[in-house]
């Protein structure tokens, strides 16, 4: 795929929000996120880092996939049985959005503006959709 159209990227984008209680503590959130993390890195390092980039948020992560979309979906499986795997020790859950669509990382020379986009926020959306373990794809990934 790796389609560079004017504004933006073309990818798939998988954005994993994790699903916590609302009241956990400061602590046990950031043990959440570092694990998370952890997983995400485990996961995605089979896939080449030219074809594709990580955006963090508040409320999770978005993988955005640059090469075949099949990566992306074969990603968010993984990701999703990896966290499964984990459950017996820990209580982290997450859900998983999956869309197809254009992210633009806009150009500054410090790297501070972070990549923005309909990608990005319709994963999301989808993402909120989705229950507790599920993957959710959008109509244009699909």
């Amino acid at each position: 795929m790796n389609e560079k159209q004017e504004g933006g990227w073309l990818c798939s984008v998988v954005y994993v929000g994790r699903v916590e209680p609302a009241r956990s503590p400061e602590a046990q959130q950031d043990a959440y996120r570092a694990r998370l993390r952890a997983l995400i890195d485990a996961t995605v390092s089979a896939v080449r880092n030219d074809d594709r980039f990580t955006v963090e948020t508040r409320d999770g992560v978005a993988l955005c996939f640059l090469s075949d979309p099949e990566d992306a979906l074969t990603a968010a499986v993984a990701l999703r049985e990896r966290v499964r795997a984990e459950r017996p020790t820990d209580l982290l859950r997450v859900r998983i959005g999956v869309h197809l669509g254009m992210v633009r990382v806009p150009k500054d020379p410090a790297g501070r503006l972070p990549p923005v986009g309909d990608g990005l926020d319709t994963a999301r959306h989808v993402m909120s959709l989705a229950e507790p373990d599920q993957i959710l794809a959008s109509r244009p990934f699909f």
